[in-house]
């Protein structure tokens, strides 16, 4: 039977008690002899949580614990004819101090005494290679969310003694490898959302991919302590959600609510999501870009769009010598000798934004793809790879709903884009007498061409 190890203390002796019950009705398989040429070790192992570990849930109430049951298995690694093997111990027994004594089998040759060994728990968790457990990424891909004992890894190590059988323990308890968070999402105004799947992504380069069974607002999530900056997304509905954040677990169980935003919401200098500019402002930061497009721009099409994770669009146009009038090239009045691209650029750095700097988030001047997929992820569009002089792209119809790229970045307290005329980072050639650029015209809905020296608006996005 296999026995759910992970509960609120509170709930206990109840489900011990059932537990045990079931076991009555269960008929155990007669134990075999271990063959002639092999040796019986059985030894007693310390309790799956420390002390440590105990002290950081809630006295027991609302706190996990973890305990031994009867039959599960841990692999001892260790090395026969100087070969990595595996053998696996079973737990035999729990004792009243939640010890645990288990029996395994060594061969009668080819194991030096006092061999040192490594020990995981659950056996599953053991690699390939028979010298340690897998590594986090192989373990935590895939979770659904819930409590899970395949994912309970603990690890201790000692020596086994051959003469006199018997095992001497490194540590008096098994090591706890991975912290579990349950983590309550929400949006950023605080209301309770319910996703169907939630993405978290570390600096290190793990993936964690939850999938619960049916969409949840609480999910029980193994992490381990590496890579501090995380990405959260999340799908609730149909709607992509995001949020970023730089806590660790450090191997304990916690709990933490994830703020999620979405299309619509702003990103503030702190690096914090926010319903709007006014939501911003009553917590005394500055509201820069609103999210335009969430998801994954790969390279290619028309122009660099590539993000990672979605691209925000400024809510004031680019201001410069007091002017928000700027040529493409370096030749306007009022870009002080710098291309539009250029100003963009300066606005990146840990002198300008110390905050976007360190998560990622980068400024640019929208190349023409970034302006398909920000339109797109505001309902306009959609996105295609095509682009010709003059070609619509469709950024406000009948939008009661306020939905679009347009109303939503006035909505959310930004400067309005209005019927204005906006640079892409394009050049479109040149002939015998100029150079141009592609701009997008929002009064007409259309991507033109113009001469690089022509005065237009500025309005940057932000990649992340």
């Amino acid at each position: 039977m296999k026995t759910t190890k992970f509960f609120f203390m509170a709930a206990l002796a109840l489900m011990t008690a059932a537990c045990n019950k079931d076991d009555d009705l269960i008929q155990q398989p007669a134990e075999q002899p271990a063959p002639a040429d092999e040796i019986t070790i059985t030894t007693t192992i310390g309790s799956k949580d420390d002390a440590a570990t105990r002290a950081t849930v809630d006295n027991g109430y609302g706190g996990l614990y973890s305990r031994w049951a009867v039959g599960e298995e841990i692999a001892i690694l260790f090395k026969i004819n100087g070969d990595d093997s595996k053998r696996i111990a079973k737990v035999k027994e729990v004792t009243s101090y939640d010890a645990a004594v288990i029996e395994f089998t060594i061969p009668a040759s080819g194991v030096e005494e006092n061999a040192p060994a490594n020990l995981v728990y659950p056996a599953s968790a053991a690699n390939d290679a028979n010298t340690g457990r897998k590594t986090n990424a192989e373990i935590l891909s895939a979770q659904d969310g819930t409590l899970n004992d395949a994912l309970d890894v603990r690890i201790n190590s000692g020596t086994i003694q051959v003469a006199t059988p018997g095992f001497t323990s490194t540590y008096g308890n098994f090591q706890k490898q991975f912290g579990i968070v349950k983590f309550t999402l929400n949006d950023v105004a605080g209301n309770t959302i319910t996703a169907s799947q939630l993405v978290i992504e570390d600096k290190s380069g793990i993936t964690y991919t939850i999938t619960p069974a049916s969409p949840t607002s609480e999910m029980y999530v193994y992490m381990g302590s590496s890579g501090n900056v995380k990405w959260f997304t999340a799908t609730v509905g149909d709607k992509p959600y995001i949020a970023v954040s730089d806590g660790n677990p450090n191997g304990y169980y916690c709990k933490s609510t994830v703020r999620m935003a979405t299309i619509g919401n702003v990103i503030a200098t702190n690096c914090r999501f926010y319903s709007n500019v006014a939501a911003a402002n009553e917590a005394s930061t500055t509201a820069r870009a609103m999210i335009a497009y969430l998801g994954t721009a790969p390279a290619g099409g028309t122009g660099d769009a590539t993000c990672s994770h979605g691209l925000a669009i400024a809510l004031e146009n680019l201001t410069n010598n007091s002017n928000k009038w700027l040529s493409w090239d370096k030749s306007g009045s009022n870009n002080g000798n710098k291309t539009a691209i250029e100003l963009c650029n300066d606005l990146n750095g840990p002198g300008v934004n110390l905050n976007f700097w360190t998560y990622g988030f980068r400024w640019r001047l929208p190349s023409v793809d970034d302006w398909k997929y920000m339109i797109a992820g505001c309902g306009g569009g959609p996105y295609t790879a095509e682009l010709s002089q003059g070609m619509s792209y469709v950024s406000l119809i009948s939008d009661s709903s306020r939905t679009h790229l347009r109303p939503r970045v006035y909505d959310a307290g930004g400067e309005g884009l209005g019927n204005d005329w906006f640079w892409t980072s394009e050049s479109a050639g040149q002939d015998a007498f100029e150079a141009y650029a592609w701009y997008y015209d929002f009064n007409e809905m259309k991507f033109e061409v113009t001469r690089q020296s022509t005065n237009r608006y500025i309005r940057p996005c932000l990649a992340f």
